[in-house]
Order: C-alpha cells, then structure tokens, then sequence
C-alpha cells in the first residue's frame, strides 16, 4: 500500500539490469507505473591518473620507464580525477568497472581518495577503473546502453609478461607488467576493453582461425575515438606496437609478446 491522501494499492516490482538495480511500483488497478527508485548505492571518489599516457599527453617521446621510477615522469603528467559510479564499499568497484585482483592485493580507502604515483602498484588499479569507467560512460552518451554495459572485471598488473588480454570465457582483462606497466597506459586500457565490446555485441566473434586480424583492427579503429576529456584532439605519437607504450633503451627492450 502507497501511503498519501489517498492510499494506493501497488506491486512491488524489483528489476536487475545491465544499468543497476531497480524498484517499480505498480498501480495495482491500472497498470500504470507510480514510480521508479534506484536502489544501488553508487558514489564518486578521486584518483591521480594519466590522461591517455605521459608520452602523448606531454608530447614527449624522451621518457623512458626506467625500472617504474616515478621520476621518469614529470609531475605535469598527472591528473586529478573524479571516479564516478562507485559502489561505496571502499574499493575500486562500480557500475562498469571492477577491480578483480584478490582482496589482499586490492586498493581500498573508506574516503574514497585514491591518489598515488606510478611506482605504486595501486595507481595501476585506478588507471584501470578510471579508464574503463570513462569509456563506458562515452558508449552511454552515444546511446549505446547496452554494449557491455556491466562492471567489467580488471586485473592490473596480474602478469609478469610484456602483453595484456581480454579473456573472453572468464570475461577479464588482465594487464602486464612487464616493460611499461601496461595498466600505466589508458590506450592499451581502451584497446583491450575495445575487445570486451565486440566479445558483447557479437559472442565468439574472431575466434576462426582467419579473423583474429578483424577483431585486432576493430580495438585499434575504438581506442583513438578515445582522448583525454581535458585535453583537444591533436597529433600524438605512440611508440612501440602503436600502442602508446614508452620508450626503454634498446638493449633492454624484450621481445614484443603477441598482441592481446
């Protein structure tokens, strides 16, 4: 029963979609919705990011990873950030973006300030969430609701290895560490959930033996409609697998693994 001055008899109806978790009430005579109410608890906290990655975002093809020395990079090449759609328990856990790791290894903060420099593994975790909560965002302002539109799973930093990936059966993304961390570097973000929103749209589509190349060009055609919200569009450069990823010295530089 709805109370008011004159009480109405409802159904309750809880639905639980891509978009959240929701209430409708019902009238119970006519059919007409009364009303809808969000019942998931979301909230906003901060970050310390790069936007897109320092080489684009300085225009600065010098900087090199040197061992994740956060004096590689200039201080000018971080971000303050909102991160928006979190679900207020304290980790890096949203509508459209979940940090996945065991939860020994997870970022928490009961403010839900999450500000740290490159060395630290956990900024990895907030590049992750940042820029796959942005890109979602984006499909939803397209009016794409529905393409993949769930709390994706992340795994900054869960290999050794010079290559990050989108599992299509577990439905992660695992990021590597070795080189550059690759979490440290939204466009191979971008480029790997690109994957995560094709596997969405068309289940199992690239898996034949001759199509791999289609499903690589269609994350390589996404992740440049992605820039910075802060910054104009204008001529980047990316190093190494067109990818964004930075410089090493030669000699130091391992093999490039197979693309994810």
């Amino acid at each position: 029963m709805l109370p008011g001055v004159t009480p109405r008899l409802v159904w309750s109806v809880i639905v639980d979609g891509r978009d959240g978790e929701f209430r409708s009430l019902v009238d119970a005579q006519t059919g007409a919705v009364v009303r809808t109410d969000d019942l998931v608890r979301r909230a906003d906290g901060t970050g310390r990011v790069f936007e897109s990655n320092p080489v684009v975002s300085r225009q600065n093809e010098s900087l090199v990873d040197d061992g994740d020395a956060d004096s590689a990079v200039p201080t000018a090449a971080y971000s303050r950030v909102t991160l928006h759609h979190l679900d207020g328990s304290g980790r890096l856990s949203g509508s459209y973006a979940n940090i996945a790791l065991p939860a020994s290894a997870q970022v928490t903060s009961s403010s839900n300030a999450f500000g740290y420099s490159r060395h630290d593994d956990r900024f990895e975790q907030v590049m992750a969430y940042y820029a796959v909560d942005t890109a979602q965002s984006y499909l939803h302002r397209l009016g794409f609701k529905g393409v993949n539109g769930e709390s994706q799973d992340l795994l900054p930093d869960a290999s050794s290895q010079d290559n990050s990936w989108y599992s299509p059966e577990a439905d992660t993304i695992t990021f590597g560490s070795g080189d550059v961390d690759d979490a440290e570097d939204a466009k191979v973000i971008w480029h790997e959930y690109g994957h995560a929103v094709q596997d969405a749209q068309v289940p199992g589509f690239g898996t034949r033996r001759r199509t791999p190349p289609r499903r690589r060009s269609a994350s390589a055609v996404w992740t440049p409609t992605r820039r910075s919200p802060t910054r104009p569009a204008r001529c980047t450069t990316t190093v190494r697998s067109g990818r964004g990823r930075w410089r090493r010295p030669a000699s130091s530089r391992p093999p490039s693994a197979t693309e994810g």
